[in-house]
């Protein structure tokens, strides 16, 4: 019970830190200019999640196996190779950013080098998605935990000098600067990790031996990219079509209402390794009794932050952000509820439908709704509260879907 309290008020504390790094990012930068970095983040976020959740579903699922069965040789081979292919991946990818970046700025007042600068973030995390996932899986969350609070303390100073001094070009600059320290931490823990069970890392070469490894790689990839682009299309499509502005007020309103997905995060991250193991070893009732344990918690937070933020979610939002951004109490409100239902209660479905052996469960669903999203958000672009609405509704109903599957396919 220490342990689990110690490790809740961690990631609280680190929620609380990076979430006012947001806030002074906000302050520092013009209403314009955060609407243009809301909009390029959107642009990397679409594509970097789906590459990070694409080692972690590989490395959890099936390097996993060779750990809980002590084949120490054949996981280390797997994880190397997994590395390796992450190398080219990443750079292959950077590379098209910044072709990208030349061609869409053609057409938008926006200069190409913050597109190529933030896009360094992504070859900057090669091998931290395995990093981060050791830790869940040999059940080092609180050494996770406590990696996390440090980088965010870290993560504050940086960007607070940065975007004070060089604004925009500095957010960009320390947002990728991050990313490399990130990684460079974790994996240092990682090889030390490996020590204390005497593996030499640097020994032993890479070796495949994941059986389908293509096809689960592009199921991951393909997933992760529509469960992304759930998230991010709205703000895609509003900064391609929209004013700055725009994007701005929305991506305030889409931040606070992250806030149960987050008050929740610390929940399902207690939880997620007694699910893996239930979800491996097929035990039915514990991976029940798990799951509705997270989702109970989940929902008392979601009712709290709402009835919270009904009396006080405007003062609040001017007290943080300034008299510009209090627009984004409606469309705050509304997305509050949506994303609390599919992502804070629903947290249990990403790391079930990643380990479940039907694996066509996770692309049709998150196509589906990534689909659904999408033309929501392009039927009602002209106004951020209708849009709102839109999303909010099609991700309850999507919510309430995957509670449906995950019966089903229990």
């Amino acid at each position: 019970m220490k342990n689990v309290k110690s490790i809740s008020i961690l990631t609280y504390l680190t929620i609380i830190i990076i979430f006012i790094a947001n806030i002074m990012i906000v302050r520092e930068l013009e209403v314009d200019s955060y609407g243009v970095f809301a909009f390029l983040l959107a642009l990397i976020s679409i594509v970097e999640a789906p590459l990070i959740g694409r080692g972690s579903e590989l490395y959890l699922k099936n390097i996993g196996e060779y750990w809980h069965n002590g084949e120490y040789g054949k996981a280390v081979q797997n994880t190397k190779y997994l590395i390796n292919m992450e190398i080219r991946i990443y750079f292959s990818v950077f590379l098209a950013f910044i072709l990208l970046s030349i061609l869409i700025f053609q057409f938008k007042d926006i200069d190409p080098i913050y597109l190529i600068v933030l896009a360094l973030s992504i070859p900057f995390q090669i091998g931290y998605s395995v990093y981060k996932s050791h830790m869940t899986l040999v059940n080092e969350v609180a050494m996770q935990s406590i990696i996390e609070i440090i980088f965010a303390f870290f993560y504050l100073i940086l960007v607070y000098v940065m975007v004070s001094v060089y604004s925009l070009i500095g957010l960009v600059l320390a947002i990728s600067s991050a990313a490399l320290i990130k990684t460079l931490i974790s994996r240092f823990v990682f090889i030390k990790m490996l020590k204390k069970k005497n593996i030499d890392y640097h020994s032993i070469y890479a070796k495949k031996s994941i059986i389908n490894y293509r096809i689960r790689s592009l199921n991951s990839v393909y997933r992760n990219f529509t469960q992304s682009g759930i998230i991010q299309i709205d703000l895609i499509i509003l900064g391609i079509f929209g004013q700055p502005t725009m994007v701005a007020l929305y991506k305030i309103a889409k931040t606070l209402a992250g806030l149960p997905l987050k008050a929740a995060l610390p929940i399902w991250k207690i939880l997620y390794p007694d699910l893996v193991k239930a979800i491996n070893t097929n035990n039915v009732k514990l991976k029940q009794a798990i799951i509705h344990k997270g989702m109970a918690a989940a929902l008392i937070i979601i009712i709290v932050v709402i009835i919270s933020s009904y009396f006080y979610g405007e003062r609040l939002i001017t007290l943080m952000y300034g008299n510009d951004y209090v627009h984004a109490y409606i469309p705050f409100l509304i997305l509050t509820v949506g994303y609390g239902l599919f992502f804070a209660i629903n947290g249990w479905f990403k790391i079930w439908v990643a380990l479940v052996e039907k694996i066509s469960i996770g692309p049709y669903f998150y196509t589906s709704t990534f689909i659904l999203v999408s033309i929501s958000v392009l039927i009602f672009k002209d106004n951020i509260v209708s849009m709102a609405l839109g999303v909010a509704f099609t991700l309850s109903l999507m919510a309430f879907y995957a509670y449906l599957l995950g019966r089903k396919y229990e």
